[in-house]
């Protein structure tokens, strides 16, 4: 679903501009040993993201220093004197120094630099005890160097890294990564071109689809006693193989192959639509109590399939599942379970059947489900301005032990 974008230097240029700022801005409340404000004179390579719909690139500056941006915030920075982004092993030495801060005192620093950029402790999720990498030692020396890393408790990724100089007392780096503190971004001069662009839908054929659409949702949600509100269509996402559709309300239905294929909570945790499509809900939202086994939530996924229309063993839920199970992070408890039936051609290696279901262990709701298998698809509506193919599925991993990834990450800084 993510539409790149044709880079041009007139592009890429606005783009610099919109971020220098930003960066100055970050640099001046970390108190950095970086002149203000920072200017295209001491940038000596910038990189441009290419997605769609957002405004981002990494930049490195003149001394070293290496920052990132995108979804309105600079998400990272990384100085030359940083032990932990160190690739050449010859060059340890030149860290060893004295230890001048306590596990406590750095662990303070750090929290004060989340809170001099502007956020709060809690929607940083830097309010719960960090995972801690003590300085290395080698025979009598020291590497004065601390890394916190905080867990984001919906998607169970890095939240916050920082590394602090304990010899310096300084912030050697910082990655800033949970999705609760995305910002609108900045506007540019310069339109952005997508690289290959999906054809406008007219009013006609727009009315067409919902016309064709808005019957499946409703039946599709019904039939899984899915609890929300009566809603409109808001949005609609286009591929060559299938539909995406939002509704006002949050939710996501995806239309693929002439049915319905599954949903998305705006809550859920796993099978999120990429980046914007759907943000970040507040954190309470995510919240409950364990109120299910797995043993209970296995059963509630086969309920599920079935409810839809078809039998467990189309889907391989006759069978043992794949189970992924929330973990809980400080005081924040996520109580959901993601519950996959998988199978791949033996030869061809592309997916048979696949079933997804993930659901919330406090009630028993679903949150997403996706369902899979070719000998259930049917022509796709015809639309006069659309054309559709019938999609080739890429094999899927039996097992994944982390949440659905959050949108691509950032390049890693040469």
């Amino acid at each position: 679903m993510f539409d790149y974008l044709q880079i041009t230097a007139h592009y890429s240029n606005a783009v610099l501009v919109a971020i220098l700022p930003y960066i100055s801005d970050f640099t001046k409340k970390l108190d950095l040993p970086i002149p203000v404000p920072v200017t295209t004179n001491s940038v000596e390579k910038f990189v441009c993201f290419p997605f769609a719909g957002d405004v981002g690139g990494s930049v490195m500056l003149t001394n070293g220093v290496q920052f990132s941006f995108r979804y309105g915030y600079v998400d990272g920075f990384v100085a030359p004197h940083s032990y932990f982004n160190l690739q050449d092993p010859a060059e340890i030495p030149r860290f060893f120094g004295p230890l001048n801060l306590t596990q406590e005192q750095a662990l303070q620093l750090a929290r004060e630099s989340i809170q001099k950029l502007g956020y709060s402790l809690e929607e940083t999720f830097t309010d719960q005890a960090p995972e801690v990498t003590m300085p290395p030692t080698l025979g009598t020396n020291t590497v004065p160097h601390y890394l916190f890393r905080w867990i984001d408790p919906v998607n169970g990724m890095t939240a916050v890294e920082m590394e602090v100089d304990g010899a310096k007392k300084i912030i050697r780096m910082m990655e800033l990564m949970t999705p609760s503190i995305w910002r609108s971004p900045p506007q540019i001069p310069v339109p952005q071109k997508i690289l290959k662009p999906t054809p406008p839908l007219t009013e006609k054929a727009s009315n067409a689809l919902v016309k064709v659409l808005a019957p499946e949702v409703t039946n599709f949600a019904r039939s899984l006693d899915v609890q929300m509100e009566p809603s409109r269509i808001t949005q609609m996402e286009i591929s060559e193989a299938e539909i995406r559709v939002k509704l006002a309300n949050g939710f996501w239905f995806i239309y693929e192959s002439g049915i319905m294929r599954g949903f998305t909570a705006p809550n859920a945790v796993f099978n999120l639509q990429p980046g914007r499509y759907q943000p970040r809900r507040p954190i309470k939202e995510y919240l409950g109590e364990w109120r299910l086994n797995e043993t209970q939530a296995i059963d509630v996924a086969r309920n599920a399939i079935q409810k839809a229309g078809y039998k467990e063993s189309d889907f391989s839920a006759d069978k043992p599942p794949d189970v992924i199970k929330t973990k809980q992070i400080g005081k924040y408890i996520v109580p959901r379970f993601w519950v996959r039936w998988i199978e791949n051609d033996k030869k061809t290696g592309a997916t048979k059947t696949y079933a997804s279901v993930e659901i919330d262990a406090s009630d028993a709701r679903i949150k997403s489900i996706y369902l899979l298998n070719s000998k259930f698809q049917r022509e796709m509506p015809e639309i006069e301005g659309l054309s559709f193919e019938l999609p080739e599925h890429s094999p899927v991993a039996p097992s994944a032990k982390t949440p659905s990834p959050l949108p691509p990450s950032k390049p890693d800084f040469q």
